[in-house]
């Protein structure tokens, strides 16, 4: 092995090992800022199931990703386990973490928008953005309702993972110095607001050390080519989604392999559906570092409750299913006029959530 390959390989192990100590630094951030962030969402009515949603969808659409936000409804989580008058419960954990599902395609009609104004006469990239939403959208709402069934049955209590005192008691002794010492400049909002920057920025560095992707060469296009039976793309899309670690980052390599032809309208959805479950794999990883027995079994009643509307329609559905989001997502971007429509119905569906909550 050259010196080169050593160094880069040492330099994605720090990388790693970063990213990881500001995944959890912006967990003791979030916790620490729990308070004052759940006394504003009380003072402006957001809260419940409905609030949930829509505050956790409005935040992945301002942090282009769903992670962070995912992320930061578990930190919240784990303050109201420890004091039931601040942060989430578990239904509101449940719900924020799918709204941020919801708004994390957003970014891939960004990209998408941004490769048609290049001077293409047909919108094929923004086509995928509209793919990914309503994909995500005609499953993840139904998930929602099934997974709030899941958790109010206690059918997952059983999935559940105590935290060794002794793992507890370590990252205490590091990580509460720092939150403390920002504590005596900071004021609660800004501690939490502080915990959100780094759970981005911890995110970032963990792409930075994932291996270098590009979709219009070696095996992605070739596979792109020859794969075309739903199940086997649906298998692809986990698969990616799980080595990226990010339903962002794995849907957007739609985008320019659609572009250029590598990819069909009809090899989309399976792609999508299969991320959009392999997408909890870093959520379920931050809930065993949380101090809360229940963080794991929300997380994984929300991968259950997205398989059990994804599965039926890889399975029996899958053609009407194609038919009726490819027409959807036609009719969306047929025009820049439809195409702005589009967007504000997806702004105004989790601005409906909060002002239902300010009229509840």
């Amino acid at each position: 092995m050259d010196k080169r390959a050593v160094i880069r390989k040492t330099g994605k192990v720090l990388a790693v090992a970063a990213g990881l100590f500001l995944f959890i630094l912006a967990l003791y951030f979030v916790k620490a800022g729990a308070g004052g962030i759940k006394a504003w969402m009380v003072a402006n009515h957001i809260g419940g199931i409905p609030g949930g949603v829509g505050f956790g969808w409005f935040m992945a659409y301002i942090c282009l990703s769903g992670s962070p936000v995912a992320a930061t409804s578990l930190g919240l989580h784990a303050d109201h386990h420890l004091n039931r008058a601040t942060g989430l419960d578990s239904y509101e954990t449940f719900s924020m973490i799918i709204g941020s599902r919801l708004g994390a395609s957003m970014v891939v009609l960004l990209i998408g928008f941004c490769y048609d104004l290049r001077g293409k006469k047909e919108q094929r990239s923004v086509y995928v953005g509209a793919v990914a939403l309503l994909t995500t959208l005609t499953t993840y709402l139904p998930a929602l309702l099934i997974g709030l069934g899941i958790l109010g049955s206690g059918a997952l209590d059983w999935v559940r993972f105590n935290r060794p005192d002794f793992v507890g008691e370590g990252l205490d002794a590091v990580f509460k110095p720092i939150v403390e010492f920002f504590r005596g400049y900071l004021p609660a909002w800004g501690i939490f607001g502080l915990g959100v920057g780094v759970f981005m920025s911890a995110f970032r560095i963990f792409d930075l050390a994932l291996p270098a992707v590009d979709p219009t060469h070696g095996r992605i296009a070739r596979m792109s080519t020859v794969v075309y039976r739903p199940s086997i793309t649906f298998l692809l899309g986990m698969l990616v989604t799980c080595v990226t670690l990010s339903v962002s980052v794995s849907i957007s390599l739609l985008v320019p392999l659609t572009a250029r032809g590598y990819v069909r309208r009809e090899n989309l959805i399976p792609y999508i559906l299969g991320a959009n479950i392999t997408t909890f794999i870093d959520t379920l990883f931050l809930s065993l570092l949380v101090n809360s027995p229940d963080a794991f079994t929300i997380v994984f009643s929300a991968l259950a409750s997205v398989s059990i509307v994804t599965m039926p329609i890889i399975a029996f559905f899958y053609g009407r299913y194609e038919r009726m989001i490819d027409s959807l997502a036609v009719k969306a971007t047929l025009s820049r006029r439809r195409l702005a429509v589009f967007v504000v119905i997806l702004f105004a569906m989790p601005g409906f959530l909060l002002l239902f909550g300010l009229l509840r």
